[in-house]
Parts: C-alpha cells; structure tokens; sequence
C-alpha cells in the first residue's frame, strides 16, 4: 500500500488549488470575449436592420426551400399584408404566370442574376444569397421611410418539416398567435360582452411586432364599476 508524506499532500493540494485558480481565469476570460462578440454583433445587426429597414428599395431575403427570412419596410409597403416571415415565396406571389422554380433553377444554374417582371412591382431582381435568393426592386416611394423593426428570423432555415405531432415539438419551433381579450364581466351567460380583443404572431420564440392585431369593441352595455376595479 503506498502511503503519502504530508509534504505530498500539500503539494498536490497546491496544485490542484492552482489547476482550479486558472480554469476560473480561463472561464472569466472566455466569458468576457463572448459578452464582447456578442455586443459588437448586436451592434452590427442593428446597424443592418437601420440601413435595409430604412431603403426605399424592397428586399425580400427567402431560404433554399423558398421560405421567406426577412423583408424591409419597402417591400412590405409594396406587397402588402401577404409578405409575412415563415410563408413561401411562390405564396405570396400566386397571382402571376411566371414559374418561380424554372427561374431559380436558371439563376442556380447560371450563377448570374436573373430579372423578372411583376405586374404589381415592376422588375425584380433575383440573385443567390446564403444558399438562397434575395429579392431587389423598386417601390416607388420618394420620401424616407419611418423607423420601423425590419421582420426577419434567420432560425427559419433550420426549421424542422412540418408534422402533425404537435404536442411532441418545442413551442420555440412553432409558429402561432397569442390571443387576449377584454369583458365586461366573467358570465357571458348574464349578458357579458367583449370589450377588446387582441393578437399577436409568435415565430419560433420571437414575437413580431409587425404583425400584432388589437381593436376595441362596443359592447352595447354599460360596463360594470367592478370591471372597471380589475383593469386599473
């Protein structure tokens, strides 16, 4: 049986002592420049977001599997309500003649831009872009536009294939709308009526603040002092 002097003993505790000490100065240190990157790339993301979401050029940034990643302010002003994160290019865009995939197929296969024309937006630039296509084009509008969040959710190129087991996903991988609503009482069977209703779309963990719905309603009733308590 081998036996240790103390001399040993305190010797190997010093130096565990020190193994512990640098492995601390190690994770400060490694915790310090991951708080630094990730300042300056929120820095930069914000910095992009001001500069796409202020262009009076529309662009419109889709997945490899054509699914829509991010739009600017111009691009939802030039194509309305049917440009929304998560939905298919092909989607929103159902209403003119021009197969999207034989023209991706070309710009693919080419590697050159491609130009096509919407009957809506006019000529549209298509080019690749992070295993993608980026849409360009010009909406038309002089003045600068409002400050506005520009929509985008990057996590959707990893979005997993749909499928009817719902209750087995993550609620950060679904897409969904958190509803809420306002009463005059708690007995609709009494004669309590809706006073407000409101929405809003969640995308995978991220609430977007371009698609929140709210509206008040008359309720054709005198709202009770009661009702009036639990909301102040």
């Amino acid at each position: 049986m081998k036996t240790f002097t103390l001399r040993a003993l305190e010797k190997a505790a010093h130096s565990i002592s020190e193994t512990i000490e640098q492995s601390d100065r190690t994770m400060r240190e490694l915790t310090s420049t991951i708080a630094a990157t990730t300042a300056e790339l929120e820095e930069e993301r914000a910095q992009f977001a001001a500069i796409l979401g202020n262009l009076t050029t529309g662009v419109i940034l889709c997945s490899h599997d054509d699914t829509v990643l991010m739009c600017n302010e111009g691009a939802r002003r030039a194509v309305g309500e049917r440009l929304r994160l998560g939905r298919k290019i092909a989607e929103i865009f159902n209403d003119t003649d021009i197969s999207l995939h034989e023209v991706f197929s070309t710009i693919r296969d080419s590697g050159n831009p491609g130009i096509i024309n919407l009957e809506k937006l006019g000529p549209v630039r298509i080019d690749i872009m992070l295993e993608g296509h980026v849409f360009c084009f010009n909406v038309g509008i002089e003045e600068r536009l409002p400050a506005r969040p520009m929509a985008y959710d990057f996590k959707l190129m990893n979005r997993p294939r749909a499928t009817s087991e719902l209750a087995h996903r993550r609620i950060d991988e679904l897409d969904y709308v958190v509803f809420d609503s306002e009463t005059t009482g708690l007995r609709s069977n009494s004669g309590d009526e809706f006073i407000q209703i409101g929405a809003v779309r969640v995308c995978h963990g991220k609430l977007l603040e371009r698609e929140i719905f709210d509206t008040l309603i008359n309720p054709d009733r005198h709202i009770p002092p009661t009702s009036f308590a639990i909301s102040t």
